[in-house]
């Protein structure tokens, strides 16, 4: 499969902000049309599972902690008009389906969306409650 900026690999996601090639079977190249912000409404449910699109500050690291910040983000974010039932549900379907464990990675995870200049106060409040809550990391 070739890089060149002309043909960048296979087409696996359009978005309003950048489409995604497959450079190979583990990494990803993401394109973007024009700078944007990521909210929690970044994450949508598709057919064949979560997707996750915009997200322009992704970085490598272990899956437990990748994990434990969707869980957070999607568990402390105001979300317009989305009922507390509806939240719960998808918050219970999203940790059975999950495989690596979140638990030592809360608190690096509630740290690290603490220090997001886009946080509203009240979703801050809802970070430190929950990591307060979390087992403490190894």
């Amino acid at each position: 499969m070739t890089e060149s900026p002309a043909d960048p690999g296979v087409l696996i996601g359009r978005g309003r902000a950048a489409d995604v090639y497959a450079l190979d079977d583990r990494r990803v190249l993401r394109r973007y049309h024009k700078s944007h912000s990521c909210t929690a409404e970044a994450d949508m449910l598709m057919a064949g599972g979560p997707v996750v699109i915009d997200w322009t500050n992704a970085a490598a690291g272990p899956a437990g902690a990748d994990v434990a910040l969707a869980d957070l983000i999607m568990a402390t974010s105001d979300i317009d008009d989305l009922p507390a039932w509806l939240r719960r549900i998808f918050l219970r379907g999203f940790r059975r389906a999950v495989r690596d464990d979140p638990g030592s990675y809360l608190a690096g995870a509630a740290r690290y969306r603490l220090a997001d200049a886009n946080i509203r106060p009240n979703e801050a409040e809802r970070v430190r409650r929950l990591a307060a809550l979390s087992p403490p990391a190894r």
